[in-house]
């Protein structure tokens, strides 16, 4: 039961916004899954989901930061873009148990967990590989500038870890994108940017097929 509530709770949420965007600035932005039909691919590659952003009044480059890529299921920070899976229900299908340690080798090493970044390779095979401390601001920023005002691009979500093993069937996907810094975030210059996304947006949902 408390289970059912939660994710009842989470769903409003996200969906109590309008469907696309919801800005705490001038700025408009969409984001819009373009495939029809997804596959989702298991553990240890990723699913790759193309997408356009649209800024209807774009007239200057638009930052997102926590943009990464490839994308982790839904988690309660509040910043950055995930993905949110659901079953034939609509109802929000819990994590796999073990994910973390899909992520990680070696869990309890946490020095070596923070210093570990998640890419993509030609294959779409997701792999882990050192970010040099030189590096690790931009890993961990993950800023994406839209720089036109439709652009088409694609993201690979880790749904072969946070959702491993999954039954065959039908599924709905959607992406979710929030970056609403606290009064205590650090980095003033770049809540202070006039080119910084602050706000919600919520992607259309689309049907994800496990075979």
């Amino acid at each position: 039961m408390y289970k059912k509530i939660t994710q009842i709770l989470l769903l409003f949420y996200l969906l109590s916004f309008s469907d696309n965007v919801i800005a705490q600035n001038t700025h408009e932005v969409n984001l819009t899954i373009t495939d029809t039909l997804i596959k989702g691919r298991n553990y240890p590659y990723a699913t790759k989901v193309n997408i356009e952003i649209c800024v209807s009044d774009f007239q200057s480059p638009i930052f997102l930061y926590y943009f990464h890529n490839p994308v982790m299921s839904y988690m309660h920070s509040g910043l950055g873009l995930f993905y949110v899976l659901e079953d034939e229900n609509h109802q929000i299908v819990v994590w796999y148990p073990d994910w973390y340690s899909l992520l990680y080798k070696d869990p309890k090493n946490e020095p070596k967990c923070m210093s570990t970044g998640f890419f993509v390779n030609s294959k779409q095979k997701i792999i882990r590989r050192r970010v040099p401390d030189r590096k690790s601001n931009d890993y961990d920023l993950a800023k994406y500038e839209i720089n036109k005002q439709t652009q088409k691009d694609a993201v690979y979500l880790m749904l072969g870890i946070y959702h491993k093993d999954l039954p065959k069937g039908e599924y709905y996907l959607y992406l979710y994108y929030s970056f609403e810094p606290s009064p205590r975030y650090a980095l003033k210059d770049i809540v202070n940017d006039s080119r910084t996304f602050k706000g919600k947006v919520v992607s259309n949902r689309v049907k994800l097929i496990v075979e």
